[in-house]
């Protein structure tokens, strides 16, 4: 598999691994990857085969590489994003975070 499929099981594995449903905590996750692409212009762990991608996220708790010019509330709001389901604040909470207050 090439780097080219990475967006789709990367962003599939997340949902299903991390999210204990597929309601609101699955959504975050959605958003945390479609903001990664945007500050990034790549899908999250794009420097990983979409296999060694999936396995990663799998089995360790990981968060995608940033550069270094994302700001730190950037970085913090994915950071509380890319976590386990029932540890993902709620998307009001989001939505007050300093980060999202920037775009929204």
């Amino acid at each position: 598999m090439g780097k080219g499929l990475l967006r789709g099981p990367a962003k599939l594995l997340l949902l299903l691994s991390k999210a204990v449903d597929h309601g609101a905590a699955g959504q975050q996750a959605s958003l945390g990857c479609t903001v990664v692409e945007m500050l990034t212009e790549k899908p999250p762990w794009a420097e990983y085969e979409a296999m060694a991608a999936i396995f990663k996220i799998a089995t360790q708790p990981t968060n995608p590489q940033l550069p270094s010019h994302i700001s730190e509330h950037g970085r913090d709001f994915l950071r509380r994003i890319f976590v386990e389901a029932r540890q993902r604040p709620s998307a009001e909470e989001l939505l007050t975070h300093h980060f999202a207050q920037l775009v929204y």
